[in-house]
């Protein structure tokens, strides 16, 4: 392909028959959308839908639905699933911004299109139970979905290279490069390549139209407005799906940076924000336990930062208020681990003797205890104190 196109791995359709989010649209996109038309809520056990995880044995009082949000995302910024693609700064490893995703713009069939209605839909639900989903889109997507105009900055998001080069095309002749030496160095045509790898003309048979020297401020012009909507299709499919359920007006009162912190919340994790929300229960903030957690947490980085909300409300993104407990231990506290209840988004800490045995205890805990279950009735728990690995319930 093209330089900087995307030719990673496709999953088949029995792939993605296979993932959450498949059986989720599967399941609810032929349903009425009202059914994503929730009272605004902040209650912690809000949720869409109902979870029973195969194997598992965790009730649903809104931890293992929040779960199934962020596996739902993973599969999306990923290639599990086709509907968004790395941006080609992601894949060239270039410009500020390189964690975004785009919609795919060779997915234009019907079923595609549902897919990103359903995803439309999805959003808006999460809007009225104030539930975040951990999605990298770029600010393009953001302003279609408000109706709002996108400009050379947003494509510079995703593709700062593109921009980068058609701008030196725009300003070629301040090196010194005339009309004659332009066409000796210069052999583009009336064509661009998409975020895909696709190549599209921007006039009618313009693979075969030279750009000339006097013609190169169009041929940019053109270039950017064929890359800003390359993906107008399934943008507005996707702003379609959240028409179905919330009302026109209130969408359009948001700006495309209100709609993104409604869907997306915040993506970096502000942990002076988290300490300044959070609550205590059976433990007090300047207590050495709760002294030693937020000590350890400085010391975290923001991927632990995330997967430490993952591991207390099945989250990664704030919003989010989470409550402190004491566990109440027999024996040596450095032999436990934290117990976390994403339902409830709390997390059980035992008095920890150090910083470090609090910090070692929590990475330990939010990298190898992410199923949410309790191996049994969550109701009738039943095991060794000193047996416990740290779990989610």
């Amino acid at each position: 392909g093209a330089p900087g196109s995307w030719s990673g791995p496709t999953a088949g359709p029995k792939a993605v028959g296979n993932t959450l989010f498949y059986q989720l649209y599967s399941r609810f996109f032929p349903a009425k959308p009202h059914l994503f038309r929730q009272h605004e809520s902040c209650d912690s056990s809000a949720r869409l839908w109902t979870v029973v995880f195969e194997g598992e044995a965790a009730e649903d009082a809104g931890g293992p639905f929040r779960e199934s949000l962020s596996q739902l995302c993973e599969e999306l910024m990923s290639d599990a699933v086709p509907l968004f693609i790395p941006s080609p700064n992601q894949r060239g490893n270039f410009g500020n911004t390189r964690e975004m995703y785009v919609p795919n713009p060779s997915l234009r069939q019907k079923a595609h299109l549902d897919q990103y209605r359903f995803l439309g839909r999805l959003m808006a639900g999460c809007i009225t139970i104030n539930e975040p989903l951990n999605l990298n889109l770029p600010s393009l997507v953001w302003k279609g979905l408000v109706g709002a105009p996108a400009d050379k900055s947003d494509l510079a998001a995703v593709d700062e290279m593109a921009v980068k080069c058609l701008e030196d095309l725009c300003t070629i002749d301040r090196k010194g490069i005339s009309s004659e030496d332009f066409q000796a160095i210069f052999t583009e045509t009336f064509k661009t390549v998409l975020s895909d790898g696709s190549e599209v003309d921007l006039v009618e048979g313009g693979r075969d139209r030279p750009v000339t020297f006097e013609e190169r401020h169009l041929y940019a012009r053109l270039a950017i407005e064929a890359r800003l909507s390359e993906s107008k299709e399934q943008i507005h499919a996707m702003r379609q799906g959240l028409l179905d359920v919330l009302p026109p007006h209130l969408l359009g009162l948001l700006t495309w940076r209100d709609l993104e912190l409604r869907v997306a919340g915040t993506p970096e994790i502000d942990l002076e924000e988290l300490r300044q929300t959070a609550i205590y229960e059976d433990l007090h903030e300047t207590e050495q336990t709760s002294v030693f957690f937020w000590g350890a947490l400085s010391t975290f980085s923001q991927n632990e930062l995330k997967l430490l909300l993952r591991f207390i409300a099945g989250r990664s993104r704030l919003p989010v208020q989470i409550k402190l407990q004491r566990m109440h231990v027999h024996g040596n506290p450095d032999n436990y681990l934290p117990q976390a209840h994403t339902c409830f988004f709390s997390i059980e800490l035992p008095s920890y003797s150090s910083v470090d045995a609090m910090g070692s205890k929590l990475r330990y805990a939010i990298t190898n205890c992410r199923a949410i279950d309790t191996d049994g009735n969550p109701d009738n728990l039943d095991y060794d104190p000193e047996d416990v690995d740290g779990y989610e319930e």
